[in-house]
């Protein structure tokens, strides 16, 4: 990257490094430790392969080139820390983020032009799933996206 050593206090890396070669990932976290500054923060969202759903789904669209882009991998919790330690982070948190299930956005969207009120009542329906999920004890899943934040050592 174009910038100096120590130059960021936070960098947000919004699922970039699953849409990488796994052999540039090492590289891509030395250069962002790089250019983060002594304390600064280092937060990931990455493809979580604990979904047994989006695993499933990943593997369809790689396999059927469903998708407009690269995708290489989908990473668990304990991969991400491997990745973190040995690139010189230190794991602070992990979370989940859950998303409409995908296919629920076409459902939504194909039925609001023929009815919006009913279109209204589904996206609640699945706001409400999502709410459930969400659950500290399952959500990892039942998340779309493992987000990790770590501090540079």
């Amino acid at each position: 990257m174009p910038f100096k050593k120590n130059s960021f206090d936070i960098i947000i890396s919004n699922s970039t490094l699953d849409n990488m070669p796994s052999r540039n990932v090492d590289k891509a976290l030395k250069e962002m430790h790089r250019v983060l500054a002594k304390s600064g923060i280092l937060l990931l969202t990455l493809d979580n392969a604990e979904n047994p759903f989006y695993s499933f789904f990943y593997f369809i669209s790689k396999k059927f080139g469903l998708v407009p882009f690269y995708q290489d991998k989908c990473y668990k919790r304990k991969e991400i820390i491997k990745l973190l330690d040995r690139n010189n982070f230190k794991l602070l948190n992990f979370d989940s983020l859950i998303h409409i299930i995908t296919p629920a956005n076409f459902i939504i969207k194909s039925i609001e032009h023929f009815d919006s009120n009913l279109a209204n009542h589904i996206a609640k329906f699945f706001i409400g799933l999502e709410n459930l999920l969400s659950n500290k004890h399952i959500k990892f899943k039942f998340g779309w996206f493992i987000v990790a934040i770590a501090r540079k050592k």
